[in-house]
């Protein structure tokens, strides 16, 4: 009787990987084999970055609202132009991070370019959900967290859109797989750049710190060896602590009032009942809805990880139940794309249990399909969510060309903004968000400052409270109706309405630029 233990079994190649290493010279089957074990991958990535390239539509608002923001960033930097305005007081993230990178991202390729940045973040994303998959559980386990979170509407929309959510949950991900990695390998040095990676996933998008203890659970229930796991857990999370409350304290407070008024405290910018918020929350992702829980209860059940399974399926709940608190529907699509980044550990471990065979399979497939059709159905409705500007900016350009330096008052300016930000300057822009005038704001100052021809061009589709309220008095302002718009979005007809008057200035208005 030997003591000496079987030799493991080389892993087994599966049938296809046979079929393509049989057309290969046989010197390099070997290393071909090696390389088609992130086949799988590469083909969830490249079906996810179609079903992101596929969306098509002009500039949103908030893209042009980064974009724009972080070129005025960048000339106060090197020029020392005025920024007029201090943009942390109200951005839900740090200007000086990603609406910086987007601008010099539109300076070199344009909008496309910034949005292609966003699909690779989102690619990253996916590919760390499938190294964490892999500790937490097991190569196939991975393959089917990776098609879940994939080919969700979230993950396809935030994909190709220009702004700091993408930057933010890839990087959350990341840390996410970098801890569980140090945890499983017991590389405690890993856990500072897991603290430095949620840290700039908190500054990228304030709203990232809901998600920030998630990461670290996730990380500390990713091994059975508790007390390596506590350490490593602590580390990352007195790293991610110290370093955001030395930012608070030292370049921050501009930040921590923007933190406060668009995050912790914000202004509720379109109030929803929480009965809205669900059902808001069941069109965008109903089937995750369903096979969530049923994924959760397995991992609590057969796997026996209770802890692991509370933790998944809560991330995937938290955006819809805080915002159901505050009664706030705006973002609430993007924010789910955090949860289902969670969630989707859950999913993939579902589809790959030892069920019956090959049922299994179909099951998994036909399942993932499912939710494939209801991501590309709603992410398509979601980025036509807002108005084709094209025709607005293009009439506006013969008013611009022959007016170079009017003023203008609207509602949604932003995309118009992006559009002539290398032909005006900043003060040529008021938006019916935030109106201002001789010292006045609100609707004193719009009344006061159309009395006084402030404004030489007026756009307004009802956007706003201001605008609705200005609409049918325009005329005894003393503006001619100039043209009638009609632009197109997946919810209907969205009709802007324009007003000229370039008869000269008057009152305080004909004493300023």
């Amino acid at each position: 009787m030997t003591t000496i233990a079987p030799s493991r079994p080389e892993a087994r190649v599966p049938v296809w990987g046979l079929a393509i290493a049989s057309f290969l010279p046989a010197k390099v089957r070997p290393a071909a084999r090696s390389w088609m074990r992130h086949l799988p991958l590469s083909l969830i990535l490249l079906v996810q970055a179609i079903a992101s390239l596929r969306l098509s539509n002009t500039i949103h608002r908030d893209e042009g609202l980064y974009i724009w923001t972080g070129y005025r960033i960048v000339e106060n930097w090197l020029h020392g132009t005025p920024l007029f305005d201090e943009p942390a007081h109200y951005f839900s993230g740090a200007p000086v991070l990603y609406p910086v990178i987007a601008s010099v991202l539109d300076r070199v390729g344009g909008l496309e370019l910034v949005r292609i940045f966003s699909l690779l973040w989102m690619l990253v994303a996916t590919a760390a959900l499938y190294a964490v998959a892999k500790r937490l559980f097991h190569a196939k386990a991975a393959f089917w967290t990776a098609a879940a979170f994939g080919v969700a509407s979230p993950t396809s929309f935030l994909g190709h859109f220009a702004t700091f959510d993408a930057m933010a949950l890839s990087l959350l991900a990341l840390a996410m797989a970098a801890g569980v990695r140090g945890v499983q390998t017991r590389r405690f040095a890993w856990a500072p750049a897991v603290g430095l990676l949620l840290t700039v996933a908190v500054v990228s998008k304030y709203a990232a710190l809901m998600f920030v203890p998630v990461v670290l659970a996730v990380i500390l229930l990713s091994s059975h060896q508790r007390w390596r796991s506590i350490r490593f857990t602590a580390g990352a999370g007195m790293v991610t602590a110290a370093t955001l409350a030395a930012l608070a304290f030292t370049v921050g407070s501009p930040a921590m009032e923007g933190l406060m008024t668009t995050t912790t405290d914000r202004n509720v910018i379109n109030s929803t009942p929480w009965q809205d918020i669900a059902m808001m929350t069941a069109k965008s992702i109903w089937p995750y809805l369903v096979v969530g829980p049923v994924a959760a209860g397995y991992v609590a059940v057969k796997l026996r990880r209770p802890l692991l399974a509370v933790t998944l399926l809560g991330a995937m709940l938290a955006p819809a139940i805080y915002q159901g608190y505050i009664g706030e529907s705006v973002s609430l699509e993007k924010h789910l794309g955090f949860g289902l980044m969670f969630v989707s550990l859950a999913i993939g471990a579902l589809l790959s249990a030892r069920i019956i065979h090959p049922a299994r399979r179909l099951v998994s497939v036909a399942l993932v399909g499912v939710l494939a059709i209801a991501g590309l159905a709603e992410s398509h409705r979601l980025y036509g969510g807002w108005s084709n500007t094209e025709k607005l900016s293009d009439i506006m350009a013969y008013s611009w060309e022959a007016t170079p330096y009017m003023r203008t008052l609207g509602d949604v300016v932003e995309p118009m903004r992006y559009r002539f930000m290398h032909d005006t300057e900043v003060w040529q822009f008021t938006t019916t968000d935030w109106i201002y005038y001789d010292g006045q704001h609100g609707m004193q100052a719009a009344e006061n400052g159309l009395r006084d021809r402030y404004w030489q061009y007026v756009y307004f589709n009802g956007a706003t409270p201001a605008s609705r309220d200005l609409m049918p008095r325009m005329e005894s302002f003393g503006y001619e109706l100039a043209n009638t718009i009609a632009l197109h979005n997946d919810y209907g007809t969205d009709t802007y309405y324009v007003w000229e008057n370039y008869e000269p200035p008057r009152g305080a208005a004909a004493t300023e630029r």
